[in-house]
């Protein structure tokens, strides 16, 4: 065909969803709480390695992350709450494993990297 070389295969891009059913509800479990984090995680990054063809990215990944923060993880209660016998009413109360521990500190650190640099490229 003319064409010198092997031409590179299209990667198939995986959809970006910016609003998953998750960020709108309340989790009421360690498990929907993990889920939320996770998915606002792995949409993060979706975004980030597209933010030449999304348009006002950085935007979209505060809208999000405030979506996440402000809707679907609930508030932990404070420590004189968790004292007076509260704490069956609180999801951060309960015992987690280490790698669960783990696992959702190192969701939550790469979901603030995420706000971190948005915040950064926005002003």
């Amino acid at each position: 065909e003319g064409l010198e070389g092997q031409g590179e295969p299209r990667s198939r891009a995986l959809p970006v969803d910016l609003m998953p059913d998750s960020l709108f509800r309340r989790a009421k479990t360690l498990r929907e709480a993990a889920t939320a984090l996770r998915e606002t995680h792995r949409n993060l990054s979706l975004l980030n390695s597209r933010k030449q063809q999304v348009r006002l990215s950085y935007r979209l990944t505060v809208i999000m992350v405030q979506r996440l923060v402000s809707t679907a993880l609930p508030i932990p209660l404070g420590p004189l709450s968790l004292r007076s016998g509260s704490s069956s009413s609180c999801l951060w109360a309960s015992e987690l494993l280490y790698a669960q521990q783990k696992d959702m500190c190192q969701l939550l650190a790469s979901v603030g990297q995420h706000l971190a640099t948005a915040m950064a490229a926005i002003r």
